[in-house]
């Protein structure tokens, strides 16, 4: 009803009822009666109640919509376990429609275990019956495995009841977490941290164990780890120090043990900043390694796998004093040795009689001099096939030629000794020919077998001839001078025959060249790893003891040697002068 004065209208419920009167011809309606009442205020409320009702059936269908959408699975129940709403995570997680069984029959209805995947969970104990009897459960873990899901699943389950706005129990509610993946990562993770810390385990135990200093470094110069052995080798132990300091502080020198370790020498810092070193020599002395110690340190940097920036420094240090002392002590050894062999050498150079050695191989290792000088023919590539042809090895007869394996180098190569075998020699160069007798011995290892030969030569031409003049001497009757010129040049050459013989055996039976040969094998095999040979090697560590033994007696046989080789120059002198007299007698009497 709107007007002049309700311009903007008001609703009104109407009620009539009419008057009746009697005129005496009967009843009549007379007049009638119209109340108004104002309804405005009632449609008003109808309409905000009608839009209210809209508004939460929106709101309603929006979270339905929410719920059937989101990864977590919903339950709700009414207090007497109807299930109200479950949205089809649920239903996927779990394998299964809401079901008609009562509440007491849920945990089996649905194959509900404890986490152990093997123990069942009582109905009672399930989250959402115990929300239904008001009580709050957060993140209980269950396992659920039906038909519908074989293979099992974990959840994580939250419930709460519901309640009115006076607080009775209407229901529950649970929410639903699928957490299968993230227990298996959890059990992965577990593994992972027990396997990493297993190996850190054994690392600190192999770190611990080693010989060698280990010190990790970060980039801010902070010393991450540092092993006992770190500790022994250099006398200290971790200084609240930075980088520039560390030389000063652990007393680190260059190798003139004077100079401080220039900061960006040093491996460590170097392996923080991304450098490697190999081998590093320095030196480190302070108040606990007072007379200084040498070191050899490698250095790496330490870089993330995953965007290979380098993270932190490590280096391996040993102390090398020693071997540093032992290889100084062998330079020293070194330089004695090569004067004995240069010592030596002049003897085998120097000595008239020829020396000849072979290895195994018929390969010479000494062709002296005297040798080259009596045969002719010095030192050759050829093998022993070869040495009666190139040589011209003959006997006596000198015209048959010695067989190879008659040879007395070849004879003593084969472990087979001799003596005094005498042969001729004729070539190019000794065209005339030339008598030699020669003795032999076989060079052994330690264990006795043959590893080369050795043969002492002597020329012995004037001898063979002396011979055969005394046989013409003989046969122009000239018996008694013959007689005294051999008599005295006999006892002349005696003494000389016990001079060389004496040379002679002591060649033999010198053992200084097999020695000698001994040691440079043992020296050649370890090329590659000399120094560790001479520190740790059983053998290796007898290298100086015998280095120096085998001077000495080195020595001893150049003094034995010496005094021979004396008496037999005199002995020679002396032939001379009974020969050169005998001459002078001859002359005088033509």
């Amino acid at each position: 009803m709107r007007n002049e004065t309700n311009t903007a209208g008001s609703y009104v419920r109407a009620r009539g009822r009419f008057i009746a009167g009697n005129d005496g011809a009967g009843s009549k309606v007379t007049a009638g009666v119209v109340v108004f009442s104002d309804i405005t205020g009632h449609k008003k409320q109808e309409a905000r109640l009608q839009e209210t009702i809209e508004q939460l059936r929106k709101q309603a269908q929006l979270m339905e919509t929410v719920f059937k959408s989101v990864k977590d699975g919903l339950v709700v129940t009414d207090k007497d376990g109807e299930f109200l709403f479950v949205n089809p995570r649920a239903e996927q997680m779990v394998g299964m429609r809401p079901t008609d069984a009562p509440a007491d029959q849920w945990a089996e209805t649905y194959g509900t275990f404890y986490p152990d995947q093997k123990t069942p969970v009582p109905s009672d104990d399930l989250p959402l019956v115990r929300a239904m009897r008001g009580e709050t459960t957060d993140d209980v873990e269950l396992f659920i495995r039906n038909q519908e899901r074989p293979e099992g699943v974990s959840i994580s389950v939250s419930g709460r009841p519901l309640q009115d706005d006076i607080g009775s129990i209407e229901g529950g509610v649970i929410v639903l977490r699928d957490v299968t993946r993230l227990k298996a990562a959890e059990s992965e993770l577990r593994e992972t941290v027990q396997r990493l810390q297993e190996q850190t385990q054994l690392m600190e135990t192999v770190f611990d164990s080693m010989d060698e200093g280990i010190i990790v470094g970060d980039l801010r110069g902070r010393q991450l780890f540092r092993n006992p052995s770190a500790d022994r080798i250099s006398g200290t132990r971790t200084e609240r120090a930075g980088p520039d300091e560390w030389a000063k502080v652990y007393g680190i020198y260059t190798l003139d043990k004077k100079t401080y370790l220039p900061v960006e020498e040093n491996p460590l810092v170097r392996a923080m900043r991304g450098k490697s070193t190999d081998n590093f020599e320095a030196f480190v002395r302070n108040e606990n390694k007072p007379n200084g110690i040498y070191v050899s340190v490698t250095g790496r940097p330490l870089r993330s796998r995953e965007t290979d920036q380098v993270t932190a420094g490590v280096i391996v240090f040993r102390d090398i004093t020693k071997a540093k002392e032992d290889e100084a002590r062998l330079e020293r050894t070194i330089a004695e040795l090569r004067s004995q062999t240069h010592a030596m050498e002049t003897i085998f150079n120097s000595i008239s009689d020829g020396v000849v050695a072979a290895d195994e191989n018929g390969n010479f290792t000494i062709f002296n001099p005297s040798a080259e000088r009596i045969v002719g023919i010095g030192n050759t590539d050829t093998g022993p096939d070869d040495w009666s042809d190139l040589y011209g090895i003959f006997y006596p007869d000198r015209v048959t030629p010695v067989p190879t394996e008659e040879l007395p180098l070849v004879l003593a190569i084969n472990g087979q000794p001799s003596d005094e075998v005498e042969i001729f020699i004729r070539n190019s160069r000794v065209p005339d020919g030339v008598y030699i007798s020669v003795s032999g011995r076989p060079l052994r290892d330690d264990s006795g077998e043959a590893k080369g030969g050795v043969i002492v030569l002597r020329d012995v031409t004037a001898r063979m001839l002396a011979e055969e003049a005394l046989t013409q001497a003989f046969a122009h009757g000239r018996l008694e001078v013959v007689d005294t010129i051999l008599h005295n040049i006999g006892n002349a050459i005696n003494s000389v025959t016990i001079g060389v013989g004496t040379l002679r055996e002591q060649m033999a039976k010198n053992e200084l060249a097999r020695r000698f040969e001994a040691l440079a094998k043992a020296v050649e095999a370890h090329r590659d790893d000399w120094i560790p040979y001479l520190q740790t090697d059983p053998q290796g560590r007898q290298v100086l003891p015998f280095i120096l033994a085998f001077a000495k007696d080195f020595s001893d046989e150049k003094t034995r040697m010496k005094k021979t080789l004396d008496r037999v120059d005199n002995r020679v002198a002396h032939i001379v002068d009974i020969i050169r007299t005998q001459k002078s007698f001859e002359s005088a009497a033509m």
